[in-house]
């Protein structure tokens, strides 16, 4: 990772606020478990808002909408969940191994890879932050998340879609490492910049906002 690859993955904050720092690689040993554990926590709602068969929500009633309902997931991502659990049923454990990992980036590449135009809860991404703004209190009343709360949430999602984009960009290169940041650009222009209509232009849209309505809220003592 060198500065210049950690420029372009950042650049997306240059449109918005006219500077951009280094995407910030290290990170210490707590934040990378929260972080990977909300990626882990996105390919399970895939599976079991996406993928399985009834979906993972009832209906309180007949006429209800819930996410499986608005959800289309690619033929891509659909293919990839497919060998995910093809990968799964394989008895030789270093075959499955390979193979899983393989599967698994396909699927959060084509999640982020993903062109949601005027319809952004069709993507299963936007669908599980939507999810994530939420909280249950013991009475089973839900509320919204605190605006901090909510954008270190999608702090994490950014974090690790960026990781896999460049993990993509070296094996696509790999052959000409010269050629890494000019891939590395043109896929963060098209699918992870603010005006980009992909799930990670509308949350990068989002963390915008919630910065703004952070700063403005009253802080609770």
């Amino acid at each position: 990772m060198t500065q210049q690859r950690a420029n372009i993955l950042n650049e997306f904050y240059a449109g918005a606020s006219g500077k951009a720092d280094g995407f910030r690689h290290f990170k210490n040993p707590s934040t990378l478990v929260t972080y990977f554990t909300t990626m882990k926590q996105l390919l399970v709602y895939y599976y079991r808002v996406v993928h399985c068969e009834g979906g993972h929500f009832t209906r309180a009633k007949p006429d209800q909408v819930l996410p499986g309902d608005i959800i289309r997931p690619t033929k891509t991502q659909t293919q990839a969940m497919d060998e995910i659990m093809a990968a799964l049923a394989v008895e030789d454990a270093e075959e499955t191994e390979q193979a899983l990992k393989h599967a698994i980036r396909r699927l959060y590449l084509a999640l982020i890879c993903h062109t949601v135009g005027s319809v952004p809860f069709k993507s299963p991404v936007l669908s599980f932050c939507a999810m994530l703004s939420r909280k249950v209190r013991g009475n089973g009343r839900g509320l919204w998340e605190e605006p901090g709360n909510f954008n270190s949430h999608l702090s994490a999602l950014t974090w690790v879609a960026q990781l896999v984009i460049f993990d993509y960009a070296c094996f696509h290169e790999q052959d000409d490492e010269d050629q890494i940041p000019v891939f590395l650009a043109r896929m963060c222009k098209k699918f992870f910049q603010q005006l980009a209509e992909t799930p990670f232009g509308h949350i990068l849209q989002w963390r915008l906002y919630l910065f703004k309505v952070g700063k403005a809220a009253i802080a609770k003592h």
